[in-house]
């Protein structure tokens, strides 16, 4: 893959396959399936399940040790086997149609929840996404025209989310430690932490008082779009990895 491929593909399975073949971060890779999940957030009706996004964030970042993570799963599973015992005692039905659509969301979470690093493959990471996509778009109304133009925005909005954690990986960009102000890493802080994506515009703001010049930097943080947990910005700014 070259560098104009990387920055024009919105195909998410080639940006896995180069990904892959550089073995790219365990961490970000995890952080894009929590991305994913995180599209489905009003779908994972059980505080359970949402409990296990949330604790594998931490393990991610290693505030969450990997018994807390297999506590976490088992009760996701737990989740995911109540769920589907509901459904299955329905009558056949609109209800019994969506019960079975909230279970299959709820096992989104015990997908990503995985401990066993060796099974964090491609396929696994693909997974997440197409899995939490799919359930998405099954829940959303309208016509099967519509379902499709949806489908094609998520596969899309996939590549989106990739982009934003792993930047441009054919031109690695470092910041100055000048410009690593306390206002610098204390918004870059409360942007990861608090999800405050908003508050881009406004770091491109303190880096460039702070003597920032790199122009794709100041750019990417003023521009739309979205950014996820992992944007190689505030990652960069973080000195995460």
């Amino acid at each position: 893959m070259t560098e104009g491929e990387w920055l024009e593909c919105d195909r998410p399975h080639l940006l896995f396959n180069y990904l892959f073949q550089q073995a790219s971060s365990d961490r970000k890779m995890r952080l894009f399936a929590c991305a994913c999940c995180r599209r489905i957030w009003h779908l994972l009706t059980d505080k359970r399940s949402r409990h296990a996004v949330e604790v594998t964030e931490l393990n991610v970042d290693g505030a969450a040790t990997s018994e807390e993570l297999a506590e976490a799963l088992a009760q996701a599973k737990k989740a995911v086997a109540n769920a589907y015992l509901c459904a299955k005692q329905l009558p056949l039905g609109k209800e019994k149609v969506s019960a079975l659509r909230e279970a299959e969301a709820l096992q989104v979470a015990v997908l990503l929840a995985e401990i066993e690093p060796s099974k964090r493959d491609d396929n696994w990471i693909g997974q997440v996404g197409v899995m939490a996509s799919q359930c998405l778009v099954s829940h959303l109304p309208g016509t099967d025209l519509d379902r499709h133009t949806e489908r094609q925005r998520e596969i899309k909005l996939r590549c989106v989310f990739l982009h934003d954690i792993f930047g441009n990986p054919f031109r690695p960009i470092a910041f100055s430690p000048s410009c690593l102000t306390t206002t610098v890493v204390s918004l870059a802080q409360v942007i990861y932490h608090k999800r405050a994506f908003h508050n881009m515009p406004e770091l491109a703001d303190a880096l460039e008082e702070a003597g920032c010049t790199n122009a794709d930097i100041l750019a990417y943080c003023r521009q739309p779009g979205e950014h996820v947990r992992g944007c190689w910005v505030v990652d960069l700014l973080l000195g995460k990895e």
